[in-house]
C-alpha cells in the first residue's frame, strides 16, 4: 500500500550554459491516510519490537536505520503534521543535434 502519492512537480530554474542546460524541479507528495497511520504508530512498534531482539541500547541505536527502512527517508522524520512532502532534484541536460537529452549521470538530489 502507498504510504504517499504524486502530486505535481514545479520547475524553479533554468540554467542554460551552451550545449549544457541544468534544470531544478521540485516535486509535491501528498501523504495518504496509510502513510499518516503507519507514522503516527511506527516508531513505538519499531522501538518494541527491536528492543524484545536486541535490548534497549541497541533498540535506541538502531532506530534511525529502522524507521528509515519502514518509512523511506521522505517520510520518516517529517513532523507528525505534515500531509506533505516535496523532493527536490536537479537535472543535467546536454544539447545535441536532434534536441535536450538528458545526461546519463542525471538526475541528482539535492539536499
Amino acid at each position: 500500500m502507498p504510504l504517499s502519492k504524486f502530486d505535481h512537480l514545479d520547475v524553479t530554474g533554468i540554467l542554460e550554459d551552451g550545449v549544457h542546460a541544468k534544470v531544478d524541479v521540485s516535486f509535491s507528495f501528498a501523504i495518504t491516510s496509510v502513510g499518516m497511520d503507519a507514522r503516527r504508530v511506527a516508531e513505538k512498534y519499531v522501538f518494541e519490537n527491536d528492543k524484545r531482539k536486541y535490548g534497549d541500547k541497541l533498540a535506541h541505536d538502531f532506530l534511525s536505520n529502522s524507521m528509515t527502512s519502514l518509512l523511506g527517508d521522505e517520510l520518516a522524520y517529517l513532523p507528525p503534521s505534515a500531509k506533505t512532502y516535496v523532493k527536490r532534484l536537479s537535472v543535467i541536460f546536454d544539447k545535441y543535434d536532434d534536441g535536450w537529452k538528458v545526461e546519463e549521470h542525471s538526475p541528482k538530489e539535492e539536499k
